[in-house]
């Protein structure tokens, strides 16, 4: 008899390629563990590890719930004007575009912007737009991009973005196996 159930649900990641051929896969539900020219396969192996090792062995069952991605996702694209500096001389103003990817969740919409790794939500797709384009002002300033160009042009040097999926396998030990850990 088996002591534990095993669920297979999609893995996101992107794949953010450089102009210079190098890919850069992303999970999307962890914007900071990037990996440089590793197969989706081998992330997404990782990531049902470290989740397996970190969460749900421990009963922390939940915590799936709060990052598991269901549904469809599209893809668009978002402006976000920088006025010029106040000085009138370290910067112009400008404008960016970014790609991002959205779907629709209880209550809203949820995306991300995967060149800067930020996510947003809101009630329908103007209130989800108006906040990602937010969010990303609230990072240029957090981490003073506006300061160096060089700041500025590392958010949009991808040549392309995917996003694709990958199965993981998880084992939800039962509550006694829980408990005796």
């Amino acid at each position: 008899m088996s002591t534990s159930t095993i669920l297979t649900i999609p893995f996101y990641a992107f794949k953010l390629h450089f102009h210079a051929g190098s890919v850069l896969t992303m999970p999307m539900n962890d914007p900071e563990a990037l990996r440089l020219g590793q197969p989706l396969r081998v992330v997404a192996e990782q990531y049902a590890e470290a989740l397996q090792k970190a969460l749900l062995n421990k009963g922390q069952f939940h915590t799936l719930l709060e990052t598991y991605r269901k549904g469809d996702f599209l893809r668009n694209f978002l402006h976000v004007s920088f006025p010029k500096a106040a000085n009138g001389f370290n910067f112009p103003g400008f404008e960016l575009q970014f790609e991002y990817y959205f779907n629709e969740q209880s209550g809203g919409f949820w995306g991300i912007v995967p060149a800067l790794g930020v996510e947003g939500f809101g009630k329908d797709a103007e209130a989800l737009l108006n906040s990602l384009q937010e969010t990303i002002r609230l990072e240029f300033s957090a981490n003073r991009r506006l300061t160096y160009v060089q700041n500025i042009v590392s958010t949009i040097w991808y040549q392309a973005i995917e996003l694709q999926q990958h199965p993981i396998h998880l084992e939800f030990p039962r509550p006694a196996e829980v408990a005796r850990t």
